[in-house]
């Protein structure tokens, strides 16, 4: 049995907070048992206006890669690397996302995003970089590449 809720806040369009709450229960145990897995998370998002988010309302895009960083804990479940996952708020904004904070019960964890654009304003690449506390946890490049019609 799981318990649980959570909430979006969208400023200009743009997916600004996130607020979830998520608890899984052991089946026939008596109540006051503590849950066999728990989370809170409360996420704030920034967003880098001079550009486009390419994936913008496309909800169903693979996730060519999924992981979770060692003690560390992301929105919806595991680290999605691109954008990919139906789980990813990403695709959720008409801007890419700068910045992430999560704060949870294991500590903060803050995601920074870098771009580069073409003339149109697409993305040409995306460095990430996520640091929990003082420790570098993860560096990802993305690079873009788009077909032409």
């Amino acid at each position: 049995m799981s318990t649980g809720g959570g909430s979006f806040t969208f400023t200009g369009g743009n997916l600004t907070a996130v607020s979830e709450t998520f608890s899984v229960f052991r089946a026939g145990e008596p109540s006051g048992v503590p849950p066999v897995y728990s989370r809170a998370l409360q996420v704030t998002y920034t967003y880098d206006v001079s550009g486009i988010n390419p994936f913008y309302g496309n909800f169903i895009i693979p996730a060519p890669g999924v992981f979770l960083p060692a003690g560390s804990t992301s929105l919806f479940g595991p680290f999605y690397t691109l954008y990919g996952g139906i789980d990813n708020p990403f695709n959720l904004s008409p801007r890419n996302v700068e910045t992430a904070l999560i704060v949870s019960g294991t500590g903060t964890t803050d995601t920074r995003y870098s771009y580069s654009y073409n003339a149109v304003g697409l993305p040409t690449s995306r460095t990430t970089n996520v640091v929990n506390g003082t420790q570098q946890l993860t560096t990802e490049v993305l690079r873009y590449t788009y077909e032409s019609y």
